[in-house]
Formats: C-alpha cells, structure tokens, sequence
C-alpha cells in the first residue's frame, strides 16, 4: 500500500489511469499506519478509475491498498503500481492522469524536507509563477505576481538555508516538487531507464547510471512593457506561454529534461560522467566533449538548459542576485607563478610556509583540494590540505597529502593555488539545496559548493562550455538543436535576435562587464542575452543581474563559442547569468569544463 500524508476535514479525490489491480480501496487514520492502528472511512472501489474520502478532524496519513493483485498478472511490481496513480486534494474531474513524481513514503522519511507534500501538486500544474521587475531599476530583488504573490522562500545564508522550520512554498509546487534526484542509464536497446532517489538500486557514486536531476517540462512567457519586465511560468498550455525550449527536440516535446547533479568527469565504466567522489575534467575543446557525451546517448550541457536554470532560481527565489546566498567557487587563487599573492617562504616534509599577501590566500581550509608549486594548465602537483596554521609571524604553515613535493618547490618562486574541487561536497546536505560551511570568515560565503536542488555547482568551480550559442561580428547567434556547434552560415540552423552583443574583452576590467539590461526581441520573447553592461551604466555587484558579460571582435566573421557560471577564481563576478563569449572554436584551456545533460 501507499502513505500519503494529508490535511483533517479534507477532500481528497484518488484517481488510476489504468485498473491495475481491480481491488482498489483507501482509508485515513490519525497515526502512522500499523497492525495496531485504528482505520476509519474504508472505501472501495472494483471497477472504477476513481474514488473519493474525506478526511475526520485528526486525521494525518492517507493509506491507499492494492490487494490480490496476483489475480490481474505476474508481472506488476510496485512502480507499476506508484506510477499508476494520483492523489489530488479536492475534487477531481478530468480523466486525464498526468505525469508526476509519486513517492511511496516510508515512516522515516514522511518527515524530511525531501520528501513532496502532493497536496498542492495537480491544482498547481494550471497556475502561473512569475516575478516582475522594473529594467531601469538597479535594485536587483523581484516582486512575486500571479500565483506566486504570497508564497514564501526562508532561505538565509549559508548552510542553514531552510532548516529551523523555514518555509519553501515552491516545494510543493509544479514544476519544483518534481525535480527530483535520479540515475540515468540506458539498456540494450537504448530506451532511457531510471531510478530514482530512495528507489533500489540509486547510487551516487556512478555504478547505476549517471547521477541527473529530472526537470519536468513547463511553459514559459516573458514580456515587456514599458520599463516592466515579466518572467512566469505554469505547468498546462496557455496563451501567451511557449513551451520551455529545452523540453522540445526535433519539434517532439519532451516530459522531462536531465541535468548532470555534478561538473561532468572522466569516464566511469566508459559511460558515466556524473558521479561524485570525482575531479571535474577540463582542457578538452568543445568538439571532444560532444562526442563523449553523444557516444553514450548524452549531450553537452546547452543554451536551453542555461535559460532554464535561469528561469527556475529566478523566480523561486525572487532575486536576480541569487549568488550573494550561495557564492559558490569562486574566490580561490589562481595557479599560476610569477607573483608574490601566494609564494612559497619555507617547506618540509608534507608542509608549506606561505606569505598570504592576497586575500585569497586567506581562505584555504583543511580539506581543499590545492596545486602545490607545479605550473599553469597542469594539475599534477594537486593535493588536498590536511592543516592550516597561523604562526607568530602571521604566515600560514599548510599541510597536504599525498606524496611529498618538497623537492620539487623553490622559495619565493612557487606557489600555492587554487585549483578546481572534487565533485560530491554537497552529497552530505540535509536539503536539496544550500552551501557547505567551509573556510573562515573572510569571504567564506565564496569559497564553498552549493547546490540547487540537487544540481551542484551551478556556476563557479569550473567554467562549462555551452553548445547552441555563438556570437560572430557582435551578432548573437542561438540554436536548440541538442549538441549543435556547427558553423555559422547560410544554410545552418543558426536564429539570431534583433539586438547585438555589446563589446567587453577587457577580462581584467571585470567593472566593465556587469550586466545591466538584457535585450528584447518580440519575435523571440524568452532569448534573454545581454545588450548593455558596465559600471558606466550603473552596473555593479548587486545591482541589475549583479554578473558579468565578456566578448571579443578581434577580426570579421571570426567565430567564438561560450562557457557560462565561472571558474574557481572569478569572486563575486561570477554566477547564474555570468557568460563568457569569447571562446575560439578549438578552445582546450584547463579553466573550462562541461556538464552532461540529456534531452530525448
């Protein structure tokens, strides 16, 4: 049988689309169900596709029973049964069974924050969440409209967010009740399997399947008028609403869409690219990720995922600035020599001195995944601190594992640096989305993962080159064929949009590159590309999208490609809508990764 929880004094409507198991019936009681445990308003039903309970004045659990169904076949197992049915608060009168995440709750769990409240998840599929803004205001903070008017997100900083009973209404909404945690795998003749989260069989670690997190499909609308900008979202069609590019392939609309829950890595059992306990993989050109993903049913992470992520923290959490709350990767050193940030002053067995002249040299902790000495591009010499002490002196004495490196390093010539952090720092998270608590104070908030409802390292880590999006002579280009990178031309599939990309190439002038304003097409209402950046246009952190925009436009008709979010470097510049235009096509630099996906 299935618990649910539910309301007192409450309709609830239970409906199968298929009479799987003709013996059909539901109660409620005022305690967890057992032997032992009253059950009161029995109803049954032999024949039908749907029935109907009302709930007494203390009543907690709904128990919905399938009985004798070995008289109906051999081969009905529990999913058959779970993925059967919907249980919808209140009155029920369509005949149409939409897809959805049912959980069949354990006593344990019936508690945690993991696990979906049904109540609201059919009534919700039919109303719009949306967020509206003012473009000319710098304040970037957004007020909730339509159905989202009211509702309420306690996230606060750092790894406490919605712990100490705080409240996320989107939890039990369409489409964020149904992001779910899986592993995605695919048998011999190709066909998609899935486990999901609690199911027999889920792994972490790569040995059932890449470690995705299922998206089911939404509609989407943004409109301007005037200054005032809209972004919503709902789950059923309705005018003025496009489906969410990323759910259509090939004009087929997809149910659900999958993204890596980790920076994509090297190749488990050949096949599997997201699984933790792994080092996020770069130096490899656009090209050679698409093909390792293709080669294994995969696709490069893409434009349509990007906006989609774009779309969904957005509004759950009412803020274009949502990285001041997760920071992420971002403010470790860079690794290179030939300053003094962070050289080395003396050495030993397993240990460095170090003089932290930058700031960033502050922020290194016991467990950090560091370069120690070695040179740019290389992660040969990376190693995971084990201490870190201050002296009387004010260096820092750091240890680190491993084998020892002492003969390899020069005083005052190398270095300690930063360098991209193992997959899997966020699996020990209570909720499906908050940071880690690593580091000290200064500056910690951007030193740590994070992970959005599942998905870690949004942005920062490592920068993840993006397919569908190019940008030549200033102009910008878009496609939502899954892994497209073809050349621009004539006869491509290339859509391009009524505004043009503004020019910032100065990297190191990063107060140049905040994004202001997003461009408008009518024509294609849900492309959202910068079109004008810069502290000279009252751009800054925490102002407008608070993340930064770069291109180039060395020479005519020369082609870039982009990577999104930022690296473990980038500080406060990078974050959700941070994008970097500037890649040549065979781009193979050790800052850039990937993040595998799947639509189909």
């Amino acid at each position: 049988y299935v618990i649910h929880k539910c309301k007192p004094n409450t309709k609830y409507t239970i409906y199968r689309k298929e009479k799987i198991g003709a013996r059909f019936a539901v109660c409620y009681t005022n305690e967890y169900p057992a032997a032992d445990v009253n059950y009161y308003n029995w109803i049954q039903n032999l024949t039908g596709n749907k029935m109907q309970i009302t709930t007494g004045e203390n009543a907690q659990y709904l128990a919905l029973y399938y009985y004798n169904i070995d008289l109906d076949g051999d081969d009905l197992n529990d999913s058959d049964i779970l993925n059967n049915i919907m249980i919808v608060a209140g009155d029920y009168n369509s005949d149409k069974y939409i897809p959805h995440y049912i959980l069949d709750v354990q006593k344990e769990n019936l508690d945690s924050t993991l696990a979906c409240d049904f109540i609201d998840r059919f009534s919700s599929r039919n109303k719009i969440y949306g967020i509206k803004f003012d473009i000319t205001n710098s304040n970037p903070d957004c007020e909730r409209i339509a159905s989202a008017k009211g509702l309420k997100n306690d996230f606060v900083y750092g790894n406490s967010f919605q712990l100490n009973d705080g409240v996320n209404d989107f939890d039990n909404i369409f489409p964020w009740c149904d992001i779910r945690l899986c592993n995605l795998s695919f048998d011999a003749n190709n066909n998609k399997v899935v486990t999901y989260q609690g199911e027999e069989g889920f792994s972490l670690d790569g040995s059932n399947g890449n470690v995705m997190v299922e998206i089911p499909k939404f509609y989407s609308m943004r409109e301007r008028v005037g200054n005032e900008e809209i972004w919503a979202i709902t789950g059923d069609p309705k005018s003025g609403f496009e489906v969410e590019p990323a759910f259509v392939v090939n004009g087929k609309e997809l149910d659900y869409v999958y993204v890596s829950a980790y920076n994509s890595t090297t190749a488990k059992n050949g096949k599997y690219y997201s699984y933790t306990d792994s080092i996020p993989t770069t130096d490899k050109n656009q090209s050679s990720y698409i093909n390792d993903f293709a080669n294994v049913g995969l696709q490069s992470y893409d434009l349509s995922i990007f906006l989609l992520m774009q779309k969904l923290i957005t509004i759950e959490f009412a803020t274009r600035n949502v990285q001041k709350y997760f920071g992420g990767i971002t403010h470790l050193l860079y690794n290179y020599n030939g300053n003094d940030e962070n050289l080395i002053k003396d050495k030993g067995t397993n240990y460095v001195v170090i003089n932290p002249a930058s700031t960033k040299a502050k922020n290194f902790y016991v467990g950090e995944r560091v370069l120690v000495g070695g040179v740019e591009g290389s992660f040969a010499n990376a190693r995971y601190i084990t201490s870190v002490e201050t002296l009387s002196n004010g260096n820092l004495k750091i240890g680190y594992d491993g084998a020892d490196l002492s003969s390899q390093l020069t005083i005052d010539s190398s270095g300690l640096w930063g360098c991209p952090q193992k997959n899997g720092l966020c699996d020990d998270l209570i909720y499906h989305t908050g940071r880690t608590d690593f580091g000290n104070e200064h500056m910690k908030t951007y030193v740590n993962p994070f992970r959005y409802r599942y998905i870690e390292n949004v942005w920062g880590n490592v920068w993840e080159k993006i397919t569908g999006f190019k940008i030549k002579n200033l102009k910008y280009y878009y496609s939502f064929i899954p892994n497209y990178n073809e050349s621009i031309n004539e006869n491509s599939e290339w859509k391009t949009v009524n505004y043009d990309a503004p020019l910032q190439p100065l990297l190191g002038e990063k107060n140049k590159a905040w994004i202001v304003k997003n461009g408008y097409d009518r024509n294609n209402k849900l492309i959202s590309f910068p079109s004008v950046v810069g502290e000279e246009n009252d751009g800054g952190d925490n102002k407008y999208f608070s993340d930064c925009f770069y291109s180039k436009n060395e020479s005519a008709d020369k082609e870039y490609i982009a990577c999104v979010g930022a690296g473990w470097d980038h500080t406060i510049y990078g974050g959700l809508f941070t994008l970097r235009a500037y890649l040549p096509l065979d781009n193979d630099e050790w800052l850039y990764g990937n993040r595998a996906i799947f639509r189909g």
